[in-house]
């Protein structure tokens, strides 16, 4: 049978502590977690917010080995959560992006039973949630680039079709980083 935890899910045999620890270490290498914002991965939320008219606009990188969602660009966010740049996964839409490697459209978070539980609905006022997985080297999403809206909301078609366009060219972004990690490693 599978396993229920996405550690447990993700990794042969069990081990999943091992599976999210060496992903952890990738998430590190590649700065996308506890590293500095980079205006490269902000003028992708300062175009998702443009083009989707949202206020808020994250690219999250979600460390399940930390229990957290770790925000490389994180545009209209305030208060603490911003000043940090990270929430716990009880506040996080993007993990189910990253769990189902699929986008997630959410129409009306509070009457919506995948999320309608979500530390973010109440604590935030996340209403709509528009979300597409963001990969690294490999087949694993890494995270999400997400459009967050206050109201309630329809996504189009073409809304998703806009955010998986975009959401690959952070992919490209994070590949190509990875890329040159590994030759600046290897020599």
């Amino acid at each position: 049978m599978a396993g229920n935890t996405m550690a447990e899910r993700a990794a042969p045999d069990g081990a999943g502590e091992r599976y999210f620890r060496d992903f952890a270490q990738t998430l590190h290498a590649l700065e996308l977690v506890d590293s500095p914002p980079e205006e490269v991965f902000d003028k992708f939320t300062r175009l998702v917010a443009r083009v989707m008219s949202v206020p808020v606009s994250l690219v999250s990188i979600v460390d399940e080995a930390h229990d957290r969602q770790f925000f490389k660009s994180a545009l209209g966010l305030t208060g603490d959560y911003a000043e940090r740049r990270e929430t716990p996964l009880s506040h996080s839409f993007c993990r189910l992006v990253t769990r189902d490697n699929r986008p997630l459209v959410v129409e009306h978070a509070p009457s919506d039973a995948r999320v309608c539980d979500n530390h973010a609905v109440p604590e935030f006022g996340v209403r709509a949630y528009l979300g597409v997985p963001i990969h690294g080297p490999g087949a694993r999403p890494v995270g999400a680039l997400c459009a967050v809206d206050m109201v309630r909301r329809t996504w189009r078609e073409e809304d998703v079709d806009v955010m998986v366009d975009i959401g690959a060219c952070v992919s490209d972004l994070i590949r190509l980083r990875a890329m040159i990690e590994r030759r600046f490693r290897n020599g």
